[in-house]
């Protein structure tokens, strides 16, 4: 349930920044700019949710280590938002356009950036479910219906789990009030 809470605002999460995203190229590129999409921006910037989901090793990440993962996210994200604030300002740079301050293109860096960890922590969630149902299935070897799971319990409610004087019997009584 925990988990799908966090998918489901994951999901909301994205739809609010599709929604920015749109908003900032719009006010940011009224004459459009070539590469000038949060793709791009968002494949320059390190994400460092993939290591946390990393399967090469069963060790947990280490606070120095997660330390140095979270500063070169850090470092990589403002070397983006240089890159981008510099297009932008080239692209507006035919004294036709107002010029956007610098601070102005901090949100469509960080929005396309925190849609790209809340895709990549998705994908991870997605890969460990995906990861246990297989193990599951392969420990049991097919994959189960509601109901095989339904065979399995009476199978063992009527066969292995009691005796047969202490067996459960089915029943059914109508419920009436007295007139």
């Amino acid at each position: 349930k925990d988990v799908q809470d966090v998918l489901d605002q994951f999901r909301r999460l994205h739809v609010f920044n599709a929604r920015v995203e749109q908003y900032m190229l719009q006010m940011f590129l009224p004459t459009g700019l070539p590469n000038m999409e949060s793709n791009t921006l968002v494949n320059e910037v390190f994400c460092p949710v993939a290591a946390f989901f990393d399967r090469s090793t069963n060790t947990t990440l280490s606070l120095p280590d997660a330390k140095a993962l979270l500063k070169y996210h850090h470092s990589s994200l403002k070397k983006a938002i240089s890159t981008t604030s510099s297009m932008v300002h080239a692209s507006h740079s035919d004294g036709v356009h107002e010029k956007p301050d610098h601070i102005s293109v901090h949100p469509f860096v960080l929005v396309a950036q925190l849609d790209s960890i809340s895709q990549h922590y998705f994908d991870g969630l997605q890969y460990i479910e995906e990861m246990i149902r297989q193990q599951l299935v392969a420990a049991i070897g097919k994959s189960l219906t509601p109901e095989d799971f339904a065979e399995y319990m009476e199978y063992h409610n009527n066969k292995k789990l009691f005796k047969e004087e202490f067996k459960p019997k089915a029943f059914s009584h109508a419920v009436r009030r007295p007139n």
